[in-house]
């Protein structure tokens, strides 16, 4: 169950690592853009205009978070997050019969 746990960890990590890849190749030109804004003479300027662009965001939506909260309401930490994801492996035929007998010994 570890090696399962592990290899859906590492497949995100990986697909997190292409968008990282497409964000900094910068095909759209967007990322060109925000750095252009953010020098010049009105550099303090669109860093304002953009901080109440964010506020007004969150005013709106309020419940928007990427926190991560359990039944309770207490936050989950990554790890939780991690570890409530269980993959269900697949087993062949033989791999159940050794699975099931390692588990009827306690092994």
């Amino acid at each position: 169950m570890q090696q399962h746990r592990v290899k859906a960890v590492v497949g995100r990590i990986k697909k997190a690592s292409v968008q990282v890849l497409d964000i900094m190749d910068d095909k759209d030109g967007s990322r060109r853009e925000e750095l252009a804004a953010m020098s010049g003479k009105t550099v303090f300027d669109n860093f304002y205009d953009r901080l109440k662009q964010i506020k007004e965001y969150h005013r709106k939506f309020p419940d928007q978070t990427d926190q991560v909260f359990k039944e309770d309401g207490t936050l989950m930490s990554l790890e939780d997050q991690i570890l409530q994801e269980e993959p269900i492996p697949e087993f062949t035929g033989e791999e159940v019969i050794w699975r099931s007998l390692i588990f009827s010994l306690n092994l």
